[in-house]
């Protein structure tokens, strides 16, 4: 008995179906244009001119690194560029480089003139108050002045460290990133750090929101580990916390600033040292969303409504302009390749599929080798977010979701067009 479609859409579809479905056909050729893989622009390619074109082997990436090491330097940074520095910004700078030059003369005078007192601070200040650039300042004044360079730079995460020219925690100082104590350093990696960090008076770490108590305890013991002075909370070593504790805190561990009671001996380590630093410079002047006609001005203060969470009807009134609904099209399409941030893996993946099904071009699905019993029938949620297939293309975005080569910026969250 035949089924009667009330709905003309649907009954096409139907009878569309049902005439694909003639000897030796199975309604197969009925092209579906969300089977990427699957497709006739797909089936069609010649996928052969791009087998074997690359041979990459396990070990190209640490080849790379060797042939081509990055000198973690920062440019030149003129006087002009530090007179320019506003008030509390000069402040940050003098605090730290007079520190520097005042460990430089210590050393050079063999050991005549007095160490000065470890320094262990503060540098606050919210989005656009020029962090980046009082550390720039900073780094590059002293990498002049000084025969050896006494900076490191350092910060949580991969972007975060790019944007000073520094390192990740957890790559310079070889942290863990998920463990639940300290293991000490080998012979051989304990030499080779000691020899990085050997002419090093001087840690700026960027991002403070990100970094945990627990975090902060294993970069003291490992500083012990390296430096003579192991009485001396961080072998004696200066430390910069910069940031603004309003962003972004720790993933599943306890922020600087907790004052809940606490179990874990990292956590309570950490928090007895985050009590040890004594200064702080608060860069107050926003530099980044600077004029004075009115327009600037309520973005500002809606902005600054935001991050003390006292927002106004005037803010929201601002705010609600930038609502899809209130932009032109031609506004509208001017977003078209921004990144978006989702609550859902299942809302990402379809808005990726969609992306790459509007590119129009030919996509291959790589089929993944599985290993191990039940490996095969494993979701891809327990498989380190790694799917039975990966479909590839021509224009394709990529984004790598871990810190490959941060110094040469392939870090997590970096985005690129596949070629």
């Amino acid at each position: 008995m035949w089924e009667l479609f009330e709905d003309d859409e649907e009954n096409d579809l139907f009878w569309a179906e049902l005439a694909a479905q003639r000897p030796g056909r199975d309604g197969a050729g009925l092209e579906d244009p969300e089977a990427l893989g699957k497709r006739d622009i797909d089936r069609a390619f010649d996928w052969s001119q791009f087998i074997n074109k690359h041979e990459v082997s396990p070990t190209w990436l640490a080849e790379m690194k060797e042939a081509y090491p990055k000198a973690l330097e920062v440019d030149y940074a003129s006087q002009s560029m530090v007179d320019s520095l506003a008030l509390k910004q000069r402040q940050a700078y003098d605090l730290v480089v007079n520190q520097a030059l005042q460990h430089a003369r210590h050393k050079a005078s063999m050991l005549t003139v007095p160490r000065p007192r470890q320094l262990l601070y503060h540098a606050d200040g919210r989005a656009g108050t020029g962090k980046s650039f009082t550390i720039h300042c900073i780094s590059g004044q002293l990498q002049q002045q000084l025969p050896v360079n006494p900076v490191q730079r350092a910060a949580p995460t991969g972007v975060a460290a790019h944007g000073i020219n520094g390192r990740t925690l957890h790559s310079l100082f070889r942290l863990p990133i998920s463990a639940s104590k300290l293991d000490p350093l080998s012979p051989g990696t304990l030499r080779s750090l000691q020899a990085t960090l050997k002419d090093c008076t001087t840690l700026i770490m960027d991002e403070k929101s990100m970094l945990s108590l627990s975090v902060l305890a294993f970069l003291d013991q490992r500083l012990r580990q390296i430096f003579p002075r192991a009485d001396m909370p961080f072998g004696g070593m200066d430390i910069g916390l910069w940031g603004d504790f309003f962003q972004l805190p720790p993933v599943k561990a306890k922020a600087l600033y907790n004052d809940e009671a606490l179990k874990n001996q990292y956590d309570i380590l950490g928090q007895a040292l985050y009590k040890l630093f004594d200064r702080t410079v608060e860069l107050d002047l926003v530099m980044r969303q600077q004029g004075d006609d009115p327009e600037q001005q309520k973005f500002r203060n809606a902005l600054e409504g935001l991050r003390n969470n006292d927002i106004t009807q005037d803010h929201w009134r601002l705010l609600a302009t930038r609502v899809q609904g209130n932009l032109s099209a031609a506004e509208i399409a001017t977003f078209d390749n921004a990144l978006r941030i989702y609550g859902k893996k299942k809302v990402v993946n379809t808005y990726n599929h969609e992306k790459m099904r509007d590119l129009g071009v030919p996509v291959k699905q790589i089929k993944a080798q599985h290993t191990g019993t039940g490996a095969a029938a494993a979701e891809w949620e327990k498989g380190g977010n790694l799917h039975k297939t990966l479909p590839l293309c021509l224009g394709a975005r990529v984004m790598l979701t871990e810190n490959s080569w941060s110094e040469r910026g392939l870090i997590g969250q970096r985005r690129s067009r596949h070629c």
